[in-house]
């Protein structure tokens, strides 16, 4: 059986026989594994959707299936330098602490300057499997495909490698795929298994980085040599071979790059960077101006220039002039149009801005022995440098949300449940709690009615514009709403770690009652935010609410609250989890 198959209860590869395919084709045994939720993808969203199912569902039981070979969706391919761009204290589940900041009291508190590293995210994601695996009702499956047949089969296709000291190593083989121990992997043969489940959940976002694909998107000559940014590090290694360095991509990623090369001793003046569109950047101690004393209040200064201004390109410029918001040209009269809610610090800003070789003649179409075609022009690899010395890096990532191009998907419809799409502003871990605890909560037939507890961009309204700000922060405020029209997912929504605005990172309840209903008014004022989105103030950039038109829930009758079971008992959670929440339920 292959290793990457995890059992719920004792972790060890489980005895069902599966579909074992031979090298020839043919199918040798054929069984099927069972499960109430069968999850596609152990990544940020995934693993937050079950770790709320698992506390608000006392019954339901999940497959957890992943094609990585750990939990932790994108992280686990990652470039080494990479961390949080955003606090860890709102990141990951709900049931498990990530950030290393506490107040007095040890709750852990708001802090914009701890942002996790790869590494310890991956050694998180990993503590979280574990809580699955404890409460008795998750089986992982990691390398495993999913498809679907035409009559509607769920398929999981996983394929057994030829590593022996894998095999051997029962703290390894069901997690790390041994390409990371340096040795080649061979399958061997193909393992197929049907599951038979209630509904599938899938996480509906296309997103693709670097280290997702096989090289660029454009055809490049084989004299140039072009790298991921995962191999950023290793490269540099052999500075006495490489005499510059051309980043392509504007985005966060391409400027982690630019900081890094600097940090690492490369100058200025050996680093072109090609920018195919302009950016904003969200300027942290902007962002964040108290760091987490008086966060409330910095919400404020988030919202105000929205009630002030009638178009976002003004909104920009007041973040701008105030230190909210970033650009590279501070001084250009043209506005950049690209907002995706990267996060950089003032020096990190001044950094980038002293790059001086610059190249805007928009996307890359390819690269050949003597020179570089943009889609506005070419330009001469001469005028970099020598071919033989210049290494490309890749740092393109294709697509913002992922999922923009579907305009009327559901997140909830008969038998499958979709994830990914923001329910709260730039907050993935959030919004898929959101959506597993009203799954929780309701009962299985009333779609309909969850998803009207969900606002989110979708079609137009959902690619990385100025608009986008204007629109998640409108979905935020009108998926609060809904949710409340249901009383006790308030408890929810103020205990939740990974809500941003949850009091326990921000002093307790009063600071919360205080920030709403004191001199700053945040109640009120986000109130008159809604209203100017619905009467239309803001033109064609909120066009008919952003197509948000479903009305929120007014009266939720009983018979359609799903029925928890009183018989349940609760198991401990580990050192770091959150004694203030639920543990997960554990059947009798």
């Amino acid at each position: 059986m292959p290793y990457n198959v995890i059992d719920c209860k004792s972790n060890k590869i489980p005895n069902e026989k599966g579909i074992k395919v031979v090298p020839d084709g043919k199918e040798k045994e054929d069984a099927r594994l069972e499960c109430d939720y069968l999850v596609i993808g152990a990544g940020t969203c995934g693993m937050s959707f079950v770790d709320t199912l698992l506390t608000e569902h006392e019954s339901a039981s999940v497959i957890l299936a992943d094609r990585n070979m750990r939990a932790g969706g994108h992280w686990t391919t990652a470039y080494p330098f990479v961390r949080l761009h955003q606090p860890s204290s709102n990141y990951g589940v709900n049931s498990l602490r990530l950030s290393k900041s506490k107040d007095s009291k040890g709750r852990e508190r708001e802090n914009a300057n701890d942002r996790a590293t790869a590494h310890e995210i991956l050694e998180y994601y990993e503590e979280v499997k574990d809580q699955f695996l404890d409460s008795g009702r998750v089986r992982c499956i990691f390398g495993a495909e999913y498809y679907q047949t035409k009559n509607g089969d769920h398929m999981l296709s996983l394929s057994n490698w030829n590593n022996e000291e894998q095999n051997s190593n029962d703290d390894n083989k069901n997690n790390i795929n041994s390409a990371d121990k340096g040795k080649p992997c061979i399958p061997l043969e193909k393992t197929v298994y049907n599951v038979y489940c209630q509904k599938v959940v899938r996480c509906i976002s296309n997103v693709v980085v670097p280290s997702m694909r096989q090289g660029p998107t454009f055809p490049v000559d084989d004299s140039i040599m072009v790298k991921s940014v995962n191999e950023l590090p290793n490269e540099i290694d052999k500075s006495n071979k490489i005499k510059r360095y051309v980043v392509l991509g504007a985005g966060k990623t391409g400027s982690d790059a630019i900081l890094y090369l600097l940090e690492n001793g490369i100058d200025q003046s050996a680093i072109t960077w090609v920018i195919s569109r302009d950016m904003w950047y969200c300027i942290r101690e902007g962002y964040w101006p108290t760091n987490g004393e008086s966060t409330y209040r910095d919400k404020y200064l988030i919202l105000k220039p929205f009630l002030t201004f009638n178009k976002c390109a003004d909104v920009f410029l007041n973040y701008e002039q105030n230190g909210v918001l970033g650009r590279l040209q501070s001084n250009s009269p043209t506005i950049p149009e690209v907002f995706k809610g990267a996060i950089i610090g003032r020096e990190e800003l001044a950094a980038l801005r002293s790059i001086k070789n610059v190249i805007r003649l928009g996307r890359v179409t390819s690269i050949v022995s003597e020179s570089i075609a943009f889609e506005e022009g070419n330009v001469s690899l001469s005028s970099v440098g020598t071919a033989k010395d210049i290494l490309f890096v890749d740092c393109m990532a294709e697509s913002f949300c992922g999922y923009e191009s579907v305009d009327k998907v559901q997140l909830f419809e008969p038998g499958k449940i979709s994830i990914g799409p923001l329910l709260h502003v730039f907050n993935p871990s959030f919004s898929a709690a959101i959506i597993a605890y009203v799954e929780a909560t309701f009962n299985a037939d009333c779609d309909d009615l969850k998803n009207r507890f969900c606002y989110y961009p979708r079609g137009e309204y959902a690619k990385a514009n100025l608009q986008s700000l204007l629109v998640y922060m409108y979905s935020q405020f009108k998926t609060m709403d809904a949710l409340q029209q249901y009383r006790p997912a308030s408890k929810f929504i103020l205990t939740s770690r990974t809500n941003s605005d949850a009091p326990m990172h921000h002093g307790g309840l009063f600071k919360l009652f205080w920030a709403l209903l004191g001199p700053v008014r945040l109640e009120k004022r986000t109130k008159a935010f809604k209203k100017k989105v619905d009467n239309g103030d803001f033109g064609n950039e909120a066009k008919n609410r952003f197509n948000l038109r479903h009305e929120i829930p007014q009266e939720i009758p009983k018979s359609v609250v799903r029925v928890k079971s009183k018989k349940m008992k609760r198991k401990g959670m580990k050192k770091k989890s959150l004694s203030s929440l639920s543990c997960y339920p554990r059947k009798l």
